[in-house]
């Protein structure tokens, strides 16, 4: 456990100092170490991905009572869950394919808008997918829109991933937290 520790705080601490760096590199720096720290959860916990989840969004597998009652054991908010795993997905392919302030998605009256290059950029963009979710559309019609699955209500851009694929699995993962 005092491995875990040490990786958790070295990853911690590289993550504030790249933080530092110029701001396109910020967001880039916390992802990788958000990611590194995921890993490094999982490694220690024997886990994959699937069985971490937010103690206060949908149904965990990662031990405890799924109500922050975990024994101690870590567990991994939505957003560090979006910043590993979902960010890389969907940035900068729909980014800017569309989905950006004044773009072809925004024109046509989609109401997800994803950041671009910013110090703020994968907090912004977990808050507009969340936001997509809980209150302007549903998690369910989010994923219909990637895998371009309703022909009442087809993405304007085409499908973006393939249901069944890792990547609509991934966000479809995303989801489930709310």
């Amino acid at each position: 456990m005092t491995a875990l520790k040490n990786r958790v705080s070295g990853v911690l601490c590289a993550a504030v100092l790249l933080s530092l760096a110029t701001p396109s590199h910020a967001d880039e720096a916390i992802q990788n170490a958000t990611s590194a720290l995921l890993k490094s959860v999982q490694t220690a916990r024997g886990l994959d991905t699937t069985a971490i989840k937010d103690p206060n969004g949908g149904g965990g597998t990662g031990g405890g009572d799924n109500g922050g009652n975990n024994g101690g054991e870590p567990t991994v908010t939505a957003e560090a869950f979006f910043a590993a795993e979902v960010h890389n997905l969907i940035y900068p392919r729909c980014y800017s394919a569309c989905h950006t302030a004044g773009g072809v998605s925004q024109a046509q009256g989609s109401r997800l808008i994803i950041e671009g290059p910013g110090v703020n950029q994968v907090t912004l963009n977990f808050q507009a997918f969340r936001d997509y979710i809980t209150q302007i559309a549903s998690g369910e019609v989010l994923l219909e829109k990637i895998a371009n699955s309703n022909p009442l209500s087809p993405h304007g851009g085409a499908q973006v991933y393939a249901e069944g694929s890792q990547p609509y699995n991934t966000i479809a993962e995303f989801t489930n937290y709310y």
